[in-house]
């Protein structure tokens, strides 16, 4: 084998476990709140790396909802947590939803 060979098998084998994750969470992830229902969608951000968002994702098995850490009690409550890193990100890409009505939709 070359030498070359072992660092793309290793990449393509990366690639396919990412891909086995973004096809096992579900996708749209609807968020229900007061304020209407937000989407998210994970294909849409696959450039991103999962700990990005997930910054206690290790990389082995399913990352954690964020609702489970950021919950009521917490100091960086959910919806701090989701403003904080979307319309973060958002903003400073100057691309994607940075509007109230743009992200949450009342039926």
């Amino acid at each position: 084998m070359r030498t070359w060979s072992i660092p793309i098998l290793l990449a393509i084998s990366v690639t396919f476990l990412m891909m086995g994750v973004l096809w096992a969470v579900q996708d749209p992830l609807v968020l229900d709140n007061k304020y209407g229902k937000v989407e998210f969608s994970h294909a849409k951000h696959e450039d991103k790396a999962c700990t990005d968002c997930h910054h206690t994702f290790e990389g082995t098995g399913d990352p954690k909802p964020c609702g489970e850490c950021h919950n009521a009690e917490a100091e960086i409550n959910r919806k701090k947590a989701f403003h904080g890193t979307c319309m973060g990100c958002h903003k400073a890409l100057a691309k994607g939803p940075r509007k109230c009505r743009e992200c949450h939709q009342k039926e």
